[in-house]
């Protein structure tokens, strides 16, 4: 009786498959509590700050385009602004140009106007210039900037001598052959137009163009 009790206990056992030390220990409810406790303690709030910084770094990005788009938009506003000044200069200047019959006082009209014409235009060209530095490429804009307030100081400078050269021979009723100088360097001034147009149109271009580049840069982060 013994030996069959005990030969079916041997067979019983023999049955069951050993259960694994690894799925033992996963198995145990405390092994469980402590990994939960893991997860939820530091895995689950590690991965919240990583995405609370990943939030906060594409925030700071679109912060930081949207100022650079304002600044840009701001240039091309104060460029824009400089365009004037060649025009309204040649309007000022048009009854002291090859004027014969030009006195002190007109002639001090016309520079008090064009002294204050060339301040307006000197800080508008400098604010220009310091906001052109938000451009992802400021070489070749500044570049065609440069050349352009050259192509208008040039212009500036020339309208300012023919106007004192005009109340020189003014003063000193030079005769008709002097005027004919003068009045052909006035009428050389229309001609130097085309050439600031072109100018302008190829900084209005650049500054467009990086401005769209900018932009779509800026929509990829939303």
């Amino acid at each position: 009786m013994e030996l069959r009790i005990r030969h079916e206990v041997d067979q019983q056992l023999k049955r069951e498959k050993p259960r694994s030390g690894i799925k033992d220990w996963l198995g145990n409810s405390f092994v469980l509590l402590i990994a939960g406790s893991v997860i939820t303690g530091f895995l689950v709030p590690y991965w919240q700050q990583q995405q609370e910084t990943i939030k906060w770094q594409r925030q700071n990005q679109h912060d930081n385009y949207a100022y650079r788009l304002t600044q840009m938009r701001q240039c091309l506003q104060d460029f824009l602004n400089l365009t004037a000044y060649p025009s309204d200069a040649n309007e000022i200047a048009k009854p002291v140009l090859a004027n014969a019959k030009l006195d002190a006082k007109s002639f001090g009209q016309f520079d008090a106007q064009f002294r204050e014409m060339q301040q307006k235009r000197f800080h508008e060209t400098s604010k220009v210039f310091g906001l052109i530095i938000y451009f992802p490429r400021p070489e070749p804009l500044g570049g065609k900037y440069e050349h352009y307030t050259t192509l208008i100081a040039a212009f500036m400078a020339e309208v300012d001598a023919i106007a004192r050269q005009s109340l020189v021979l003014a003063d000193a009723s030079a005769p008709g052959t002097k005027w004919k100088e003068v009045e052909d360097r006035a009428d050389q001034l229309t001609k130097l137009f085309p050439g600031i147009n072109q100018s302008f149109d190829e900084v209005v271009a650049e500054i467009r163009t990086q401005i769209k580049e900018v932009e779509h840069e800026s929509e990829q982060l939303k």
